[in-house]
């Protein structure tokens, strides 16, 4: 039923990664994998935005104001369920590259 319910309402796009799957628990992890790679790189983003932000001429709550944006949004992803997931796949790139 659940599984019905998902395929009905998934954007085409997405409905194709389910014709294989009978149950909820696999579509579960089939979302799962593709989400967290797809925040990998908005993780990254974020972090990059963070180390590079400065005042300069912005007053010190505008300044503040810009670093919680960036803080709350990297927040959400480490809160997520998905996040152990995106941290296993990055730490998984990072081997790659180790041995490349």
């Amino acid at each position: 039923m659940i599984v019905s319910w998902i395929r009905n309402s998934a954007s085409p796009s997405v409905k194709s990664l389910f014709d294989l799957v009978d149950n909820a628990y696999e579509v579960w992890n089939e979302l799962r994998g593709r989400l967290a790679r797809q925040n990998r790189p908005r993780i990254f983003q974020l972090k990059r935005a963070l180390a590079n932000l400065s005042q300069g001429n912005d007053l010190v709550n505008i300044y503040d104001w810009k670093l919680k944006l960036i803080w709350d949004e990297l927040a959400l992803h480490y809160h997520s369920p998905l996040f152990p997931l995106i941290l296993k796949n990055m730490e998984d790139v990072n081997l790659l590259e180790e041995k490349g």
